[in-house]
């Protein structure tokens, strides 16, 4: 995957979540997020820094306004162009060859697939 004609943002999620096990199994799921620099849990708290197309900025925001979708209590997103980081989608390290998302998500299932996002780059279903 070239990303060299796409802006790569950073963005930084801090999140709630009800339990330190339910913390650590989100961060657990998210490490292998295509978009995932790292994931991290201290007790009930999450910490993910992404590295992600400009394109995926609503996809890094919609935690914060609907934690819930990711299992957290409450999330907050900070996008910043004062840290450089990389994921290994930005690295050119991904091909679509998987049949559901790194994280278990399903695309197919997904309200937002086709209206909204083009799929996981790391799936078959990533319409590039």
């Amino acid at each position: 995957m070239n990303t060299s004609a796409e802006t790569v943002i950073c963005a930084v999620l801090i999140g709630n979540a009800a339990s330190s096990s339910q913390a650590e199994d989100l961060a657990s799921r998210s490490r292998n997020c295509p978009y995932v620099a790292s994931y991290s849990c201290t007790g009930n708290v999450v910490i993910g820094v992404f590295a992600l197309p400009l394109s995926k900025r609503w996809w890094i925001d919609y935690p914060q306004q609907r934690p819930e979708v990711l299992g957290l209590q409450k999330a907050a997103v900070f996008v910043t162009d004062r840290v450089s980081v990389s994921s290994p989608w930005s690295q050119g390290a991904v091909q679509p060859l998987l049949a559901s998302a790194p994280c278990g998500t399903s695309c197919d299932g997904c309200p937002q697939y086709r209206s909204r996002c083009s799929g996981c780059p790391a799936t078959v279903h990533f319409m590039g």
